[in-house]
């Protein structure tokens, strides 16, 4: 591609296509949050009709090759190299499909609350789950779109493994022409888990198309049989943070991502319906609903191996009594101090849950944890 090419394509390709910008009609012109420095109000202005952008900030104007140059601080034809690549992914449309219409209300999905007006962004009822009968899936490709890079990156994952394990979406509701892009993951239920992030607003939210469910990703089994641990995350992004922190692309143990703390009992059912598992770990929020989750869960493993006629011992770092401590190797009870050694060799059934929440106690969850670290 040279200059001349270059400045065929409409300018606004490079702040709505590839930095993700959402813009406002001002007669001829459209204005946006400067992506060059903070401003509290629009004040960077593209011309539709002269096809060249003006900081009135600064009293600077850009074409499209001189705005790359200045956002990714390279040089001409590094700039146009990188116009090209993007170009050759994902087309540039017509000048007039990047001139904003005017908002009208819209519905999620049908039955559903309307929008709320601050950043488009769906109630909370709304983002739960949206029937796949009114979405349609337009795209599941390799994550692409610039802004869903860039959110990837400030949670302190590597796009390398992030590609790994989930993928980019765009899909539409039924009745609308808008365009939505998402981070994607599959569940059991063949459902897709999405997290949607909003340039604008500085937001994210999760969403579903279909059924609502956990995601199970199986560990390296390399020569063993069956793997006896499995970890529990409450979502992706903890899951991928905990990668990071192993230094790993791969556990060696599986792992369930609960999607929402409201799918923990399915978690349950899943661990219930596979009797190899000997430990599980929990790494869920440090919140009072994440600690209700983890009792709930222990709670239910009495059940789990009253129903095998087998005998529960817990292992848990932060209790004081009756529990493993994890740094002397030894358990303490009312009658006396045993090595765990001892203990497993009667009850070599035993399933032990770890309440893993100690690693990142001073923290919300395992990924504001990582990206503290």
């Amino acid at each position: 591609m040279n200059l001349k090419q270059a400045k065929q394509i409409p300018i606004m390709y490079f702040f709505q296509d590839i930095l993700g910008l959402k813009g406002k009609r001002s007669a001829n012109d459209i204005l946006y949050h400067s992506p060059f420095r903070n401003d509290d109000t629009p004040s960077y202005s593209v011309s539709i009709h002269k096809n060249i952008s003006y900081d009135f900030a600064t009293g600077e104007a850009r074409d499209i090759i001189g705005a790359m140059m200045d956002y990714y601080k390279i040089s001409t034809s590094e700039a146009l190299n990188k116009l090209a690549k993007f170009a050759s992914h994902t087309p540039p449309k017509e000048v007039s499909r990047y001139i904003p219409k005017e908002e009208v209300a819209k519905r999620v999905y049908k039955g559903a609350k309307e929008r709320k007006e601050e950043g488009n962004i769906p109630s909370k009822q709304d983002q739960l789950q949206a029937p796949a009968d009114t979405t349609q899936i337009k795209e599941i490709k390799d994550i692409f779109y610039f802004p869903l890079k860039n959110y990837i990156e400030s949670r302190k994952i590597s796009i390398a493994l992030a590609k790994q394990y989930i993928k980019e979406i765009q899909y539409t509701f039924k009745g609308e022409n808008k365009l939505y892009f998402g981070l994607s993951w599959q569940n059991i239920s063949n459902g897709y888990e999405i997290t949607r992030y909003s340039t604008t607003y500085k937001k994210s939210f999760k969403t579903a198309i279909g059924t609502k469910d956990i995601s199970i990703i199986e560990g390296n089994r390399g020569t063993r049989k069956k793997i006896e641990t499995i970890l529990i995350f409450e979502g992706m992004f903890d899951f991928l943070s905990y990668l990071e922190y192993q230094k790993t692309h791969q556990l060696q143990e599986d792992a369930i991502i609960l999607n929402s703390i409201s799918c923990y009992q399915k978690a349950i059912n899943f661990i219930k319906q596979r009797v190899q598992y000997r430990e599980i770990h929990l790494y869920l929020d440090n919140d009072e609903e994440g600690k209700k989750t983890s009792q709930k869960i222990q709670n239910a493993l009495n059940t789990i191996q009253s129903n095998r006629g087998i005998r529960k011992f817990i292992a848990n770092a932060n209790s004081e009594s009756g529990v493993v401590n994890l740094h002397d190797n030894t358990t303490h009870s009312t009658r006396g101090i045993f090595k765990i050694g001892d203990i497993l060799q009667n009850i070599s059934d035993t399933i032990l849950i770890f309440d893993k929440s100690d690693l990142y106690e001073e923290y919300k969850d395992v990924n504001e944890w990582w990206m503290d670290q």
